[in-house]
């Protein structure tokens, strides 16, 4: 427990300058070392980190995705298809002239994760500019960024708890024994209730008028697809008989333990932003 503390509080240090500069390339930085540490620890997981070839190639393409967000909106559509295309290109002539040492799973697994991982985590990016596409009050962009960041802690904090004291059900027993229903209710009320607060204290600090159905809304779907996004992590480490994805953060296991719920808990909230705007349901109200 105390080597959990302790790693935990090397994290939140780390975090701070993040945090306070994120309006600048410094979280494009972040998330581009998150990705491919990340995309390192799930080929090695996989044992396909053998394949050298395949590894390099993964790990550029997974640090490069983060940065693609800071082109020129006009082009950043075109660079992106251009960027994909390319490393299609490369995996499949993998596949064609050392087909004796790749399999077609090997570039499936790789092109599946090494775009999950970059392109979901630069959602916190994309909430974090927001305000640039007038979907939300531009004093709330690192509201919006901290919020899935902020829910997905809480939640798997709470759920721990819940679980612990009074978890009697199994949620999937066969991906992860220790997680109950009852568990992940208490860690989803307690990711809504983030949401709430959230909007609350904005709407006193900041002075912005808030949906707040909404808002709880929104914190219910990011709490449970959060949670959902742990599960998915845990059936990869079960498919590769690993209880962690790695030792880099003593206490806590590898990049993907600490960050496999924000993975899927960014581009919810993100979606649900963008999707409500786009019916005409805003959560700051204009």
């Amino acid at each position: 427990m105390k080597q959990r503390i302790l790693t935990a509080s090397i994290l939140i240090i780390l975090a701070a300058p993040i945090l306070i500069w994120s309006d600048t390339i410094v979280l494009n930085i972040a998330i581009s070392l998150i990705s491919a540490v990340g995309i390192y620890e799930l080929l090695a997981a996989t044992k396909y980190i053998q394949n050298h070839t395949l590894t390099v190639v993964s790990i550029i393409y997974a640090a490069a995705v983060p940065f693609l967000f800071l082109l020129p909106s006009e082009s950043r559509h075109g660079v992106f298809i251009g960027v994909i295309f390319v490393f299609v290109v490369v995996l499949f002539m993998l596949l064609m002239f050392k087909n004796k040492k790749y399999r077609l799973e090997h570039i499936s697994v790789a092109f599946l994760m090494t775009n999950i991982i970059p392109m979901f985590l630069s959602s916190l990016y994309v909430l974090r500019k927001m305000p640039e596409t007038m979907v939300v009050d531009a004093r709330m962009d690192f509201v919006f960024m901290l919020l899935p960041i902020v829910c997905v802690i809480i939640t798997d904090t709470f759920a721990l708890f819940t679980g612990m004291l009074i978890g009697k059900h199994k949620l999937a027993p066969a991906v992860s024994p220790k997680k109950t229903v009852e568990g992940a209710i208490g860690g989803a009320v307690f990711g809504v209730l983030v949401f709430v607060a959230a909007a609350i204290i904005s709407e006193k600090v900041i002075g912005v008028d808030v949906n707040l159905p909404l808002f709880a809304a929104a914190g219910l779907l990011t709490s449970v697809i959060g949670q959902f996004g742990d599960l998915f992590m845990s059936v990869i480490k079960r498919h590769c008989d690993l209880k962690d994805f790695g030792n880099l953060m003593p206490g806590h296991g590898g990049i993907l333990d600490r960050f496999d719920s924000l993975i899927f808990a960014a581009p919810t909230f993100l979606l649900f932003v963008y999707g409500m705007d786009y019916i005409g349901v805003h959560m700051i109200i204009h």
